[in-house]
């Protein structure tokens, strides 16, 4: 993540709010999970999940949440078919600079 990025994240994890309690933070279009180490400093035993369509940028997710006591998962996924978590079992979703990229970013916010 670069310098001039980090405040970005740092909001967005302050935004999302999770609590240290296991909640479970997904991050669509996680990319190389500057926003998910920005969670795992606020919240240090939330389980976090990086869903991505790129295995390089997962694998960037991996070493930037080497140190998180929570547990960490990755998904290779595409955001326009549907999300790969079950019904309610996640309780904080974040996305930076994601939705706006894809073709029918309705879909992705609707409820499936």
């Amino acid at each position: 993540m670069s310098d001039s990025a980090e405040p970005i994240h740092k909001r967005l994890a302050e935004l999302a709010g999770p609590a240290d309690s296991g909640q479970v933070v997904v991050d669509l279009g996680c990319g190389a999970g500057p926003t998910l180490r920005a969670v795992s400093r606020k919240a240090p035993l939330a389980s976090l999940i990086g869903i991505d369509r790129s295995a390089d940028s997962l694998r960037q997710v991996h070493a930037a949440l080497a140190g998180h006591k929570g547990s960490t998962a990755t998904i290779v996924a595409d955001l326009r078919d549907p999300i790969p978590c079950s019904d309610e079992s996640v309780d904080v979703v974040v996305s930076y600079n994601t939705i706006e990229c894809l073709p029918n970013p309705q879909e992705m916010l609707a409820e499936r």
